[in-house]
């Protein structure tokens, strides 16, 4: 099941993950957008990073082509996980882990503040 968006808010999250697409390498300027489209619904919007666990270096997507990342910046709204690997619809929060990632057996996801993640990347709203 798809999350619910309001036509605006999905014109908005579309325009953003057509703006940082998942090689672009900018899941936290995406994130950025998501967040402030979803959080003055949800207000247990909230942001995640995807890190490996352990001697892990990088994460790996399911996507192709396949990027590697040190990290991964997403969006939790409404029961699902938002980013540039699910699409406006997002993905169940339950198994968006097994559904994206490769070795999810090795990641770990921690809550994140999306405004403190790569600082030094334009704040999107």
């Amino acid at each position: 099941m798809a999350i619910r968006w309001v036509e605006d808010e999905r014109s908005r999250v579309s325009a953003a993950m057509e703006r940082y697409p998942v090689n672009s390498g900018r899941c936290a300027s995406l994130a950025r957008v998501v967040y402030g489209v979803a959080s003055p619904r949800d207000t247990t919007a909230r942001g995640l990073q995807v890190l490996p666990l352990g001697a892990a270096r990088f994460v790996v997507p399911k996507h192709d082509p396949t990027p590697r990342w040190i990290s991964h910046t997403l969006v939790e709204t409404m029961e699902h996980c938002v980013d540039a690997l699910t699409g406006a619809d997002g993905a169940v929060a339950a198994s968006y882990l097994a559904d994206h990632w490769e070795y999810c057996e090795h990641l770990r996801v921690n809550e994140v503040d999306v405004f403190l993640i790569d600082p030094e990347i334009e704040q999107e709203q």
